[in-house]
C-alpha cells in the first residue's frame, strides 16, 4: 500500500522531496543554489518539446513568479518544493506521484 500524498499545502514525504531537488539540480545549470529565470525558461523549454508542446515564455514566467515567494528574482529549493506542495491535489498515491515526477525529470535531460 503506497502512502497518500496530501497536496495543496500540505508537505511532502522526503521520498518526493528528493525527487523534486533532483529536478532542482536540473534547472539551477550554474549549480547556484538557486533557479534563475533564464534557468527557468531554458528547462521548461526542454519539458515542453519533451511533452510535445509549444514552449509558452509568458507561462513560465508566470509559474517562476509564483514559486518565488519571498521575491528576491531567484527560487530556492524551498521555495521550488513548496510551489509543488500546493499543486498536488490531496490523496494521490505517492508511488504514482513518484513514477510521474520521474518521468518529468527524464524530459530535463
Amino acid at each position: 500500500v503506497s502512502q497518500r500524498i496530501s497536496g495543496a499545502g500540505m508537505p511532502f514525504s522526503e521520498a518526493v522531496k528528493a525527487v523534486l531537488a533532483e529536478q532542482f539540480k536540473k534547472y539551477d545549470k550554474d549549480s547556484s543554489g538557486f533557479i534563475e529565470i533564464n534557468e527557468n525558461f531554458e528547462m521548461d523549454k526542454k519539458l515542453a518539446a519533451f511533452a510535445g508542446f509549444e514552449f509558452d515564455e509568458e507561462e513560465s514566467r508566470k509559474t517562476f513568479v509564483k514559486s518565488d515567494t519571498n521575491k528576491d528574482g531567484k527560487v530556492s529549493l524551498e521555495e521550488y518544493i513548496a510551489y509543488f506542495e500546493t499543486l498536488v491535489p490531496p490523496g494521490i498515491p505517492e508511488g504514482p506521484l513518484i513514477d510521474y515526477l520521474n518521468t518529468i525529470t527524464e524530459g530535463m535531460q
